[in-house]
């Protein structure tokens, strides 16, 4: 007998551990969906970079916690990346193919451990076949980080042991703002290099990125061969902090803040304005890579209550204002009555 239910009657006793069940089912299903518990990385080159982030989402009131995790192969490394999970928030679990280890067809089984907001296990399913005749060199088209507006240019070595008439045909890329190209380098006693060219645009976007190349060859059996593709495009200038709380003040007051701007490369700030409050700083005529501005911010008159604005930073590095957000509560103030 379950011990919350000793000292019950069993009919009532089965039906608070029923309903306990329906519940903890209802929230495990949406945190693992039983459509997202197995990936197939397909058929992946020896040594690539082959890793999958499975997405858990609390849609519960509970903060769910994860215990521990186990794999039933050692093809495959899982992490916790999230340990807890608070209401309304998404982790992950990292499963990586170690690829530079294991060839031919693998599959892991992933059990997860959970122990709040009930003790329970989760079982995740990892599957791929790895080739020992394609040798990718480094494992992925890694750009680290990028600043916006530039490009960036990788070399990757594809190495070949087997048929002597295999040929990679073209190669093909998931987003618009990267571009690759092969170049056959060597081809002599059965082993065939190619040189994978991969750039990224200066078109590409703010933020973290990724996604894969795909090799087609003249293997009938094994015709195509992704290689990962990851990159984090980052402003020119970064700020620090990205928002000001000014929490509650009074009309027509003055706060002062401490902001630092950088750069990759030394600039000038030219000016700095607000459609929100009044901004006064003391301009540096330097060029430096690095500026610590002290603002004087003065808030007119506006209506009592939360207002939300933006402070804009214009420099000489980049044709964009940088934006720095400013949140505050404007108290009401009470006018005091004429006593008769």
């Amino acid at each position: 007998m379950n011990r919350f239910c000793r000292g019950l009657a069993p009919l009532l006793c089965l039906l608070l551990c029923s309903n306990v069940v329906a519940q903890s089912a209802s929230w495990l299903r949406d945190a693992f969906p039983l459509n997202n518990r197995t990936h197939d990385f397909g058929t992946v080159a020896r040594s690539a970079k082959t890793e999958y982030r499975f997405p858990i989402k609390n849609t519960s009131d509970k903060t769910i916690e994860l215990g521990s995790i186990r794999t039933s192969c050692g093809c495959t490394t899982p992490t916790i990346e999230t340990k807890k999970i608070a209401p309304g928030e998404t982790g992950t679990i990292l499963a990586k193919f170690n690829t530079g280890t294991f060839t031919g067809q693998k599959q892991a089984t992933v059990t997860v451990t959970i122990v709040k907001p009930i003790y329970t296990e989760v079982q995740l399913t990892v599957r791929g076949y790895i080739r020992s005749d394609v040798v990718v060199a480094p494992g992925a088209a890694a750009f680290g980080e990028v600043v916006l507006g530039e490009s960036k240019k990788l070399s990757l070595d594809v190495n070949y042991a087997g048929r002597r008439n295999w040929v990679i045909q073209e190669v093909s890329s998931d987003s618009p703002f990267i571009s690759a190209s092969v170049e056959e380098a060597g081809r002599r006693n059965g082993r065939i290099q190619y040189k994978l060219n991969v750039e990224l645009k200066d078109n590409a976007p703010l933020g973290f990125f990724n996604g894969q190349l795909v090799l087609r060859t003249n293997d009938r059996r094994l015709s195509e061969v992704p290689v990962a593709i990851s990159g984090d495009v980052r402003s020119a200038i970064q700020l620090s902090p990205v928002r000001l709380e000014l929490g509650k003040i009074q009309p027509k007051s003055s706060i002062s803040q401490r902001i630092v701007v950088k750069g990759k490369k030394p600039f000038r700030i030219l000016g700095i304005r607000s459609d929100e409050i009044e901004v006064d700083f003391v301009p540096i005529e330097q060029s430096r890579k690095a500026h610590l501005v002290n603002l004087n911010l003065l808030v007119g008159e506006l209506t009592a209550g939360n207002h939300s604005g933006k402070i804009w930073i214009k420099t000489d590095l980049q044709e964009d204002d940088l934006a720095l957000d400013v949140d505050f509560a404007l108290e009401k103030v009470e006018i005091p009555t004429a006593k008769p």
